[in-house]
Parts: C-alpha cells; structure tokens; sequence
C-alpha cells in the first residue's frame, strides 16, 4: 500500500475547511444556547403569571364560598322570620327562637314594603294566608266566618279553599 504525500497547502485547506466545519458548529451552539436561555426566562415568566393567576383565582373561590355561606345563613334567619298580619292592617315581624315558639320583635312594618306572602291572625281563631304579589287568598283555616266591626259577617268558604 503506497501513502500519498499531502503538500501543505493542501493541510492548510483542510485545517481551513474544519475550521470553518467547527466554527459552523460552534456557532450553532451557541444560538441553541441562547434560545435555551430565553426558553428559561419565557418558562420563568409564564410561571409567576399562572402562579398569580392560581392565586387569585384562589382568593376568588374562597370569596364565593364566604358569601355562599353567608347566604345560607341569612335564608335560615329569613327561615325563622315570618310577618303576621292583623284585621287592622298592621304587620309584626316575629321570629323563631330554639326555646321560645315565636318572638315578637319590637317594631312593625307596612304592607305595601312587602313582597311573598303574609299570614293574617283574628281573634276568632281565622288565620288566612295572603298572596301580596297576586292580592288573593291562597289559604284559609279557622272559623270561616269573619265578624266585621259594622256587625255584618263574611263567609270565607267562597274564597278561601287551599288551592
């Protein structure tokens, strides 16, 4: 097997072309680098937004659920509180107690700031319950028989049947 000889200025273009094979590779080196770099930064930055984000959105959660239980406690209170009414127009509030029936509390109400249904309560026994919104009977029990002042009666069997 015979060796060629390799004049040097065929090992000066060689050493030209792997340098220039290297530099090329180098160079792509180094922008894969910066890109790996920037990638971290962008990486870094979408985090710190869906870390707040999730934060927030936390807070969001916690909020609606403070103020779902609030509504459920303010709808067992309005559960407790019923408006009853008497053949003169005046409403009281009262207010279911654990130890005590009912409660009447100390102030009264006009109808027209009512909205739903009221219960009215006579003397004679007659309770009727009022729809405010359609202004009709929806339920009446007791003693059917309503005494006016005048002395004239009524008779609720008419209106009042449980509908």
């Amino acid at each position: 097997m015979v060796k060629r000889r390799v004049s040097s200025g065929e090992k000066a273009k060689d050493r030209e072309s792997w340098k220039n094979i290297f530099k090329g590779l180098f160079d792509m080196i180094q922008k894969q680098q910066r890109q790996i770099e920037s990638f971290v930064r962008e990486r870094k930055s979408l985090e710190k937004r869906i870390k707040s984000l999730h934060e927030r959105w936390a807070f969001d959660v916690n909020l609606l659920q403070d103020h779902i239980s609030q509504m459920k406690r303010d709808m067992k209170v309005k559960d407790m509180v019923r408006y009853v009414g008497d053949e003169h127009g005046v409403i009281s509030v009262l207010k279911h107690e654990k130890d005590i029936a009912f409660l009447v509390l100390p102030y009264h109400i006009s109808a027209k700031s009512l909205t739903g249904k009221v219960l009215i309560a006579y003397e004679s026994g007659l309770i009727i319950l009022w729809d405010i919104l359609e202004a009709q009977v929806v339920v009446v029990r007791g003693d059917k028989v309503l005494e006016l002042k005048n002395g004239a009666s009524v008779n609720l069997n008419t209106i009042g049947e449980q509908r």
